[in-house]
């Protein structure tokens, strides 16, 4: 978050890493919440402690790692322009629950799998139905935290190795309707250190300088025709309907 200038109320960043981790800046707030967020302590600067709301997702880059391993793709970098190959999914959906579906579905039981494939399925719908899979889960997160915060969320920050994917980060702009910044380098741990240490060491005087140092690779806007939002709403409310068909699953 510090790395990434998350320095306001209300930033919000999303790590897109073998797992996702959406985190929001919430000042002096420790926020919790009973549906699965949790508070963090962001940074302590000065004297003065700063909280986030984070809510996570463990399987995201750990599908991509799949992909490879089925050897249905032979390089992470594919999957972007695989799945810009087809107009749709064709009614094929993807749950992904290698690691059981955290919040707020909470459900440890839940298994992963396909739904509404057909004779006529391709490697590409696979692709993309697990691509849309992670926007999906990032979605339920975001509405979350704007349930539980009030914000009105205008930009997400992301990074992370998934965080290249021109289509997750495409559609993620689309069916959220915000702008979504992807920075030059996607590893943001180390720049944040960097930070911190410039500005305990008086290299920097205030976060407002470190702005300048924030240079995005891409920037994704939300598509301007309302129907293609509107598209992806129902097919993320279809995705709801196939998540039902497998929690619990493994329940004996």
């Amino acid at each position: 978050m510090f790395g990434s200038c998350c320095f306001n109320e209300g930033d919000m960043k999303v790590t897109l890493g073998t797992g996702t981790f959406l985190d929001v800046n919430m000042k002096n707030n420790a926020h919790g919440s009973a549906a699965g967020l949790y508070p963090l302590i962001g940074w302590r600067l000065n004297n003065e402690i700063v909280y986030l709301v984070e809510g996570a997702c463990n399987d995201t880059g750990s599908l991509i790692q799949w992909l490879l391993k089925a050897g249905i793709v032979q390089n992470p970098d594919e999957t972007s322009s695989l799945a810009y190959e087809l107009e749709h999914n064709d009614g094929v959906y993807f749950i992904p629950a290698f690691s059981g579906l955290g919040p707020p579905i909470s459900d440890d039981n839940a298994a992963t799998g396909f739904i509404g494939l057909k004779a006529t399925s391709t490697k590409q719908h696979m692709i993309r139905a697990i691509l849309e899979s992670i926007v999906f889960r990032i979605t339920l997160l975001f509405n979350m935290v704007i349930s539980e915060t009030g914000y009105k969320i205008k930009r997400i920050c992301v990074d992370g190795g998934v965080a290249n994917n021109d289509f997750v980060c495409q559609l993620l702009a689309n069916i959220l309707g915000v702008q979504v910044e992807r920075p030059s380098s996607t590893e943001m741990t180390t720049l944040g250190v960097a930070f911190m240490a410039g500005l305990k060491s008086g290299i920097w005087n205030s976060t407002n300088e470190l702005q300048q140092f924030r240079k995005l690779n891409k920037t994704f806007q939300p598509a301007s025709d309302e129907n293609v939002h509107k598209t992806y709403i129902k097919e993320f409310n279809m995705w709801l309907r196939a998540v039902e068909r497998f929690k619990s699953w493994y329940v004996r």
